[in-house]
């Protein structure tokens, strides 16, 4: 695990798509209520996506089958997740809870 204030871990969160930014998790600390709510998801769905994308090139190149096998196995999860988020958000969106 990369220290929190370590270079590296700057400029893969800076470089990486989906990472949400320092202006990001500090307008996801002081929104309130249903826009957190809704700022939370967003923010996720793209994590996720972006994760998907990562995992989705290491289930196909990792020299390792293990590896591999892991890959795919979190690009599925995360698929599903990002269906999940976007489920969230239209029913919030919708005005249901």
């Amino acid at each position: 695990m990369l220290p929190p204030d370590s270079k590296m871990k700057r400029e893969t969160a800076a470089t990486m798509p989906g990472m949400a930014s320092d202006a990001d998790l500090e307008r996801l600390r002081t929104t309130a209520s249903l826009e957190a709510d809704e700022l939370f998801l967003t923010l996720m769905q793209a994590h996720h996506e972006g994760g998907i994308h990562m995992a989705e090139d290491a289930a196909g190149n990792a020299e390792d089958a293990a590896v591999r096998e892991l890959a795919a196995r979190i690009a599925r999860i995360q698929a599903s997740e990002v269906a999940e988020y976007q489920i969230l958000l239209d029913e919030l969106l919708a005005g249901g809870t």
